[in-house]
């Protein structure tokens, strides 16, 4: 025993074999050809490097979406869900519902661990909305941890046990902004329905009030329909890029830019990859107020805005007096979400659903930030 009465950990080959021996075998949904190509979110491939430190993943990358899972389920000791709703727009989706159901079964019947992250508080789209609902109660069911990165997750008042680590935050070196910027405002990323910048685009149409503010659109969009739409309530003010951006021209743009925008009008964003990652670079950020957008503004870590017409007036108000973000407010946040601390939480919480696992050597980091502030 340690002078404090905690127990000395052995150091010798013999335990760290032992050590190795009780790692426990872990699948992670999904690993998709789609995330290693160019511009692709890498947050599951963080989160499969993160897991591999303490478990070990099984899988690796496949076009067999959740029929994979079947064949290393009888070497899975724990399943972790990600996005696993959006399985019923995918090929054969109505097939894949059932395999799912039978998974769950046959994980709670071998005493398999099942942990399911919700990402997003509904699916960003209404196709197949059943069949979503669906899935989404059949997870409420089976899981026996469930996690979000948002506090502002609906479901968490009707399952309370919800544990919650913000998305983590990659440390990256600060952007120092030019001092004459090319634009006023930078939307950037890929391009979807759900993230508003049609909704932006048309109201900068059919409005005067945006006119003064030099915008940029950069970024891939998800179709060419989508493209012209935009492209149609573009005035002068606004430029648009239609590519993926890779991260040294991404970097240029945060220097050329005084205020990185957010336009998500859905209800169903709870987190954004595109957020954390301008806040990794120290940039000054301004979102809507849902979600962890809402989270953020209430600890003074972006601006919000309620509709267009209250954005229109903040930027106004910013033209006159230069507003930015306390970096080091940006700087004390990234500490406390970091993917290690991310990883120890997982960790942790993921040992507790089986405590066959000798619990890891780490501290819960959920809602660390709030404690530590």
């Amino acid at each position: 025993m340690g002078s404090n009465g905690s127990p000395v950990l052995l150091t010798t080959d013999r335990h760290r074999k032992n050590s190795a021996a009780r790692k426990k075998n872990i699948y992670v949904y999904p690993i998709t050809p789609f995330l290693f190509q160019k511009g692709a979110n890498n947050y599951i491939l963080k989160l499969v490097d993160a897991l591999n430190e303490e478990f070990t993943v099984v899988n690796k990358q496949t076009k067999l979406g959740i029929f994979d899972m079947l064949f290393k389920l009888p070497k899975t000791d724990i399943l972790y869900f990600n996005w696993i709703s959006d399985i019923a727009d995918r090929r054969f989706g109505y097939l894949q519902i059932p395999v799912l159901l039978f998974i769950l079964l046959f994980a709670k019947i071998s005493n398999k661990k099942i942990a399911w992250f919700v990402h997003n508080d509904i699916s960003h789209t209404r196709k197949n909305w059943f069949a979503k609902k669906l899935i989404r109660k059949m997870m409420m069911i089976f899981s026996d941890v469930t996690f979000s990165h948002s506090n502002e997750l609906s479901l968490i008042k009707r399952m309370p046990q919800i544990k919650v680590f913000e998305h983590p935050v990659e440390e990256m070196p600060f952007i120092q902004q030019k001092s004459a910027p090319s634009y006023d405002v930078l939307i950037w990323g890929s391009v979807s329905p759900y993230k508003g910048v049609i909704e932006f685009a048309e109201f900068n149409a059919h409005s005067d009030k945006l006119n003064s503010h030099q915008i940029l659109i950069a970024g891939k969009f998800s179709s060419q329909e989508l493209y012209n739409q935009i492209e149609g309530y573009k005035k002068d003010n606004i430029k648009l890029i239609n590519r993926v951006i890779e991260d040294d021209e991404l970097n240029d743009l945060f220097a050329k830019s005084n205020y990185v925008l957010f336009c998500y009008r859905s209800a169903s964003v709870l987190s954004s990859a595109a957020l954390c990652k301008t806040l990794s670079y120290g940039k000054t950020i301004i979102g809507p107020n849902i979600g962890a957008f809402k989270e953020l503004g209430k600890k003074g870590l972006v601006y919000t805005y309620n509709n267009f017409e209250e954005l229109a007036a903040l930027l106004d108000e910013f033209s006159v007096s230069r507003e930015k973000i306390d970096q080091q407010l940006i700087k004390q946040y990234i500490q406390h979400t970091s993917w290690e601390n991310f990883k120890n939480f997982l960790v942790t919480n993921l040992n507790e659903t089986d405590k066959k696992i000798v619990p890891a050597s780490t501290t819960s980091t959920a809602n660390v930030y709030n404690s530590a502030i």
